[in-house]
């Protein structure tokens, strides 16, 4: 390890010299690529893709090179329309029927953000407008709530990953899925260390309740970020089981 670190050093201090700034690329450091790497690892059939916007997680994760399948939740009206576009034709990749994901079944208001992907059910505060002024509050929407448990198929092979970015919304979709994390050996969510929405999940309630289902964090990624205070608002966590859970956990 000392002889690679010390040929790294090198190899950039002669590229300083010429005024080139030189990088390695490590799975480690890049989200996508260590996401691929762990799903091969962990042997991850279909993914859950919860909270899709238009699809760019999806085609991020094709890119890092994951083959298998994959299913896209998105409870906006707008952005599911497109999400079905990008879908369509793509083996393997299927949008889901337009729904919101939590823990109670029901009909519901989804808050639409000017940027489409900042949109919640919960009510967006104003620490997260003043970072990020797209963010703010621009109509609604009306959806039905799913459990993830009520929605699953049995079609859709296990073991499973899931990907949450649901704006605070995090610990709904968890309550709503205890069957599925059961089937779950990887993970990525957002974490909130500040408050952005109403009511919205801390990444201390996230992260122990994960813990607590048996899961364990393998990286914190930098998400969003207010850069006039110069302060980081999000971040995404990766967390992994490396043993399938018992019944009962």
């Amino acid at each position: 390890m000392i002889a690679k670190d010390m040929l790294y050093k090198t190899v950039r201090g002669i590229a300083a010299r010429f005024g080139l700034n030189v990088t390695f690329d490590r799975p480690v450091r890049n989200p996508m690529k260590l996401l691929a790497l762990k799903a091969a690892e962990l042997d991850v059939r279909t993914v859950l893709d919860i909270g899709a916007n238009t699809g760019q997680f999806a085609q991020d994760l094709r890119n890092a090179g994951y083959s298998g399948r994959i299913v896209s939740f998105e409870p906006l009206t707008r952005a599911h329309a497109i999400l079905q576009r990008n879908a369509r034709g793509h083996a393997g990749w299927l949008a889901a029927p337009r729904m919101a994901l939590g823990e109670t079944p029901g009909n519901a208001q989804i808050n639409i953000s000017h940027n489409l992907a900042s949109s919640s059910l919960l009510a967006v505060n104003q620490r997260s407008i003043d970072a990020a002024p797209e963010s703010d509050f621009s109509g609604v929407d009306n959806v039905e709530v799913w459990r993830l448990d009520d929605a699953m198929e049995p079609s859709w092979e296990k073991p499973l990953m899931l990907k949450l970015d649901t704006q605070g919304f995090e610990m709904h979709v968890l309550k709503g899925a205890s069957r599925t994390l059961r089937d779950t050996t990887l993970l990525i969510t957002e974490l909130s260390l500040t408050p952005l929405y109403g009511n919205g999940a801390t990444m201390m309630e996230v992260f122990n309740h994960l813990e607590q289902q048996g899961f364990r964090c393998i990286s914190i990624i930098q998400g969003f970020a207010d850069h006039q205070r110069n302060e980081l608002l999000q971040v995404d966590g990766i967390f992994v089981r490396d043993h399938p859970a018992k019944a009962g956990i």
